[in-house]
């Protein structure tokens, strides 16, 4: 169905809405501009902006992928796992951009794409992501969920295209943590939440209770366990919310975002089908 100027004008009115109302704003506008050579359909991309939280660059790199198509478009926001760290901006797509195809990759071409890159020896929480029972969630964010505050922010400022009442959030490990608290940090700005294999705070989730969730981990993760989803799952429940939660088989192990984020996987169906109320 085409989308109409008048849906288009709304949509970057609602993305306008949801910066403009953000807690953390930097002291100054923020800049982007295109750095290097396209990897996988992504640019090369770095955030200048003016970072209040001690540790926070002011130069961030990361990726943006475009929808092949004009008019409103989606917006899907990734966090990588501890493996993909780094500065050179372009590890963070080796389990995601690299590695899409089938309707992974048609739900992605009809998108946009934000994918950060956490920097080596920091974390999305700088808390641990297997220990239990976890660690409460801080007033303020870390340093790298500071940039991924203004990253996401900003795209929001500056892409007209994206439709706001349809940006998606999904993580794997290390980034599924991530997920679970940029989501409750900034409940207002999602339309649906994947965290794969990773958990948070239980404590946080109570702003999650409208927010469409599907967690999936494996039952024999050695790396994660899986109690730290179960823990999520079980309090966002008890908030009233309705989280789907994909418990996958023996041998699926740590990897589980292998069957999350599959070509034929129904995540993608189900996530692109949401919207912010």
């Amino acid at each position: 169905m085409l989308r109409t100027p008048q849906i288009a004008v709304a949509s970057a009115l609602v993305a306008l809405a949801l910066f403009s109302s953000c807690s953390h704003a930097p002291k100054a506008v923020a800049t982007s501009s295109v750095v290097g050579a396209p990897l996988h359909g992504f640019e090369g991309r770095v955030l200048r902006w003016e970072p209040t939280t001690a540790g926070a660059r002011a130069e961030v790199p990361y990726r943006l992928r475009r929808p092949t198509a004009g008019g409103a478009a989606p917006l899907l926001v990734f966090l990588h796992g501890a493996g993909e760290r780094g500065l050179e901006n372009e590890r963070q797509l080796i389990h995601f951009g690299a590695r899409l195809d089938g309707a992974a990759l048609e739900a992605l071409d009809g998108s946009y794409a934000l994918c950060p890159q956490c920097p080596e020896g920091q974390r999305w929480v700088e808390a641990s992501w297997n220990e239990l029972p976890p660690a409460a969630m801080t007033e303020d964010p870390s340093a790298a969920m500071a940039e991924v505050l203004a990253l996401v922010r900003h795209t929001l400022r500056t892409e007209p295209g994206i439709d706001g009442s349809r940006v998606y959030l999904t993580g794997l490990s290390m980034g599924a943590q991530g997920s679970w608290e940029l989501a409750a940090r900034r409940p207002d700005w999602f339309a649906a939440l994947a965290p794969v294999c990773g958990g948070a705070d239980p404590g946080s989730v109570a702003a999650l209770a409208g927010v469409p969730v599907w967690a999936w981990h494996g039952v024999d993760d050695r790396t994660v366990p899986i109690e730290r989803s179960e823990l999520m799952v079980d309090a966002l429940r008890d908030a009233g919310g309705a989280p789907r939660f994909e418990v996958l088989p023996e041998g699926t192990g740590h990897r589980a975002w292998d069957a999350a984020y599959a070509a034929d996987s129904p995540l993608w169906a189900w996530m692109f089908g949401q919207r912010r109320r």
